[in-house]
């Protein structure tokens, strides 16, 4: 087990993590990038999700 605390005093049990690896990012990268906007809810997602539909 990696402990959050092991790395910064800052990181808790309530800091939110997110891992994945490079597979994934290569091989499905708009399923991670759809994932990376819907956590940030930043309008400009929005924007670039409507222009590729």
């Amino acid at each position: 087990m990696i402990y959050l605390t092991d790395y910064s005093e800052k990181l808790d049990y309530y800091t939110p993590v997110i891992a994945t690896n490079e597979d994934m990012i290569n091989e499905n990268s708009e399923t991670v990038q759809n994932y990376e906007c819907r956590i940030q809810r930043v309008s400009v997602c929005n924007r670039q999700s409507r222009r590729i539909s």
